[in-house]
């Protein structure tokens, strides 16, 4: 047995703020034909959350911001992006320049990016891509090429130490393929591209 004992507490919810936003009419997603019989699927609703919300962001706080946030997101990705990249083959230890461009596509083909390897050698690694995981819908956000750098350039800094990532192409911005330079072992590159630190973790 045991006694069993009751009380309430004296607990107020916070007050909500009341948010009513007018609805957007031009440009919005997922557009209509998109629709099956039953209405919108799981993959162009998420596809039109992600792309609306980077979006919001770049409307209302500019594009540096919407960018901050989409890598934040692609780094955090990324690494679990790697993590099952290792489980499924057996690597322990720092992957090869190889391995990491296997995994980079990978990692897209799983999500319905075309990307393929280009070059990979100790110094670089450049993949080519016919096929945007967003689909025409990343027009609306080139910010969401930064999901891209992050995630290569994080799994590069884990693996090769001081990284730097650009992209020298961009479906987004009206290129008709991508392409990704990944330089491996330096933090020297253009303006336009994307510096990653030596990440110290363990990878045994």
């Amino acid at each position: 047995g045991g006694a069993k004992v009751e009380a309430e507490l004296p607990i107020e919810r916070k007050e909500e703020a009341d948010i009513e936003p007018p609805r957007t009419l031009v440009d919005v997603l997922p557009s209509h034909d998109e629709a099956g019989p039953d209405g919108f699927s799981k993959e162009p609703f998420l596809r039109a959350l992600v792309v609306q919300l980077s979006q919001e962001l770049e409307w209302r706080h500019g594009p540096e911001a919407a960018e901050h946030v989409v890598a934040q997101v692609g780094t955090s990705v990324g690494g679990q992006m790697e993590d099952e990249y290792r489980e499924a083959k057996s690597i322990v230890g720092r992957m090869t320049p190889n391995q990491m461009a296997d995994c980079y596509v990978r990692l897209k083909h799983a999500i319905d990016g075309g990307f393929f390897v280009i070059e990979a050698t100790d110094e670089r690694i450049v993949l080519g891509n016919t096929a945007c995981p967003f689909g025409p819908a990343v027009r609306k956000s080139p910010a969401l090429c930064r999901m891209t750098s992050s995630v290569f350039g994080g799994i590069a800094a884990r693996n090769a130490g001081d990284s730097t990532v650009v992209l020298e192409e961009r479906i987004a911005v009206g290129d008709p393929g991508c392409k990704v330079v990944v330089n491996l072992g330096t933090l020297d590159m253009p303006a336009h591209g994307h510096r990653y630190p030596a990440a110290h973790e363990d990878n045994t």
